[in-house]
């Protein structure tokens, strides 16, 4: 039986053995019931059964997000990745594609990885009357418009488009995604950035139950209420699968998941976290046992794929896939494994520098948001707008302060007694001193910890057992309040 699950469910089972793909809740006691969102699956237990999980409170604090299969409650799992229930309890896996080492011509890749998307964006769209497209200035996102704009151009696709993009007034992913809909002669809708959306997404992230900074909801909220759309597409996945990049780190430079301090910030108490890092090591590097035979460098992006780009980026947009089915271009099975058969160093801007100009409206010409100027070789454009899309840290702090602070001091936080008392004080005080406009680690875990109140109180979310503090829990605590005091120092010297 699937618990809350209905048109997107066809998704799930569809796209499982995609790298990008949905991944319903389920309870350990009971592993062939699924839900797309937590709420579903809370609602089976009784509140006395509601416990926090502080498992993944350490993940969050670790990697700004909850690794792995973890979720906030004690007996709630995520679906594996790559992952499908094989109506017995149990799961079937999908093969995770090859490694290799392959040299090729650019230009080869180019039309290769061209027809790939053809292909797998034909699987996503055929057969449905209006698509939309979340639409920015990257890269990716264009290289999706030009595909299911040749799509409509050979009837293959003989549907309509609709553009989605969100961000400010002046920001290049608003005025570049206007320009790419206006030569494909699409709807374009622009969705605001404001104070009261961020707020929303706080609300909003509690009912999903607080795995993720709540900025990354970003407008998603506002897709929703856009009507006649049968799927929405997107092209996340594009950096890491066809530029080999995650977060601006190339995957050859890529760091392992776990450094030696988990908790930088000190706050959890450490009666709550000793014992834990082992069972963090388990839930990000364990899948290791199952995939023999990589290189490090190679596990490190699958890791990347399996943690970050599954629970940091994907996870938000579960909000729209729980309501409309929603496809990831670049996570095929055939379109993954032909980036990864190719030398680490030579996966890179180059195959977007040949694919872009065979593009339809020449979209390869408008500039990249992420630094104004283009990648096909076009002379560069005059260009006075930012790359940033929002004001969400500036917003955090001030148009949302009081709020955010009355959730910090909450009994709904207290209560689950993970959190160490002197540590939630210096946070609030030092986070709001920060003055950019972009979001910092301190944003980003307040916002989690508001989401986090809100979670627990909506649903009754019972705490850990409480144990007397100990002697360490001040030393980690001024630890914490020392690294977090220099790293906002040094990022307002870096950062806008």
């Amino acid at each position: 039986m699937l618990h809350d699950v209905t048109v997107p469910a066809a998704s799930w089972f569809d796209t499982y053995a995609h790298i990008g793909s949905l991944y319903p809740y389920y309870h350990v006691r009971q592993p062939t019931a699924f839900s797309t969102g937590i709420g579903g699956i809370l609602q089976t237990m009784s509140p006395v059964e509601r416990k926090v999980d502080p498992l993944g409170a350490l993940g969050f604090l670790c990697k700004g997000y909850l690794p792995g299969n973890t979720t906030m409650v004690q007996g709630i799992r995520r679906s594996p990745w790559l992952g499908a229930p094989d109506g017995n309890g149990g799961w079937r896996y999908a093969g995770v594609p090859c490694h290799g080492n392959a040299e090729r011509e650019p230009e080869a890749v180019a039309r290769e990885l061209k027809a790939a998307l053809h292909r797998e964006m034909l699987g996503y769209v055929a057969g449905r009357k209006r698509i939309g497209l979340l639409l920015s200035g990257g890269l990716d996102s264009r290289i999706v418009a030009g595909t299911l704009r040749e799509l409509q151009e050979t009837g293959d696709y003989g549907g309509d488009v609709i553009a989605i993009t969100w961000g400010l007034d002046d920001c290049r992913d608003i005025v570049y995604a206007k320009e790419i809909a206006r030569r494909y002669d699409w709807d374009w809708v622009r969705l605001k950035l404001e104070p009261e959306q961020l707020w929303e997404n706080i609300h909003l992230g509690a009912r999903m139950g607080a795995e993720f900074a709540p900025f990354h909801l970003h407008a998603m909220s506002q897709v929703l209420r856009l009507d006649g759309i049968d799927a929405i597409v997107a092209g996340s996945y594009g950096d890491s699968i066809g530029r080999a990049e995650f977060s601006g780190k190339r995957v050859w430079n890529l760091k392992p998941l776990l450094t030696r301090r988990v908790d930088k910030l000190g706050l959890l108490r450490t009666a709550v976290s000793s014992g834990l890092d082992r069972a963090l090591q388990r839930e990000i590097y364990g899948y290791r046992a199952h995939i023999p035979d990589r290189t490090e460098a190679q596990y490190r992006e699958i890791e990347q794929q399996l943690h970050y780009m599954r629970r940091r980026n994907q996870g938000p947009l579960a909000l729209i896939a729980e309501h409309i089915p929603f496809f990831q271009l670049f996570t095929a099975p055939e379109t993954c494994a032909l980036m990864w058969s190719l030398e680490f160093k030579t996966r890179g801007d180059h195959h977007y520098a040949r694919l872009l100009p065979t593009l339809p409206g020449k979209v390869g010409e408008i500039p990249w948001a992420r630094n104004g100027l283009p990648l096909d070789g076009a002379p560069p454009v005059a260009d006075q707008f930012t790359k940033l899309s929002h004001k969400y840290g500036h917003w955090l702090r001030h148009d949302l302060g009081a709020p955010m602070q009355s959730l910090l001091k909450s009994d709904a936080l207290q209560r689950l007694n993970l959190f160490n008392p002197d540590s939630l004080k210096w946070l609030a005080r030092i986070w709001p001193q920060a003055t950019t406009r972009s979001v910092n680690m301190l944003d980003e875990t307040v916002a989690w910890l508001g989401a986090l109140a809100l979670f627990s109180e909506e649903y009754k979310i019972q705490g850990v057992s409480i144990e007397p503090r100990r002697v360490s829990d001040a030393w980690e605590s001024t630890r914490g309040y020392l690294y977090a005091t220099v790293y906002q120092g040094a990022r307002e010297r870096l950062r806008a």
